[in-house]
């Protein structure tokens, strides 16, 4: 479970007079990638990105094989805070 889910960093925003109220907003997408976007996602990891040429290419290689000739559906949640600065 992320580190975020317990809710605690919320209390930085309740408690202080810095920020206005926080606002909340959850979208959900799944883009569908070939091989290539597969890989090109994963490949703009930070810490697949700092591997070495060797290995990072032979990871993204095995990325690019879990979608062979078709394509996969990747779904996303993402999760936004927003608090206006006062």
């Amino acid at each position: 479970m992320p580190a975020h889910r317990d809710g605690t960093w919320r209390d930085a925003f309740a408690a202080g007079a810095l920020f206005g109220p926080l606002r909340e907003e959850t979208f959900a997408s799944e883009p569908i990638l070939d091989a290539d976007g597969l890989a090109d996602r994963f490949g703009s990891i930070s810490f697949v990105a700092a591997l070495g040429d060797g290995e990072r290419a032979a990871l993204l290689e095995e990325i690019r094989a879990l979608a062979g000739d078709g394509t996969v559906v990747l779904p996303y949640v993402v999760e936004l805070a927003l608090a206006v600065r006062r």
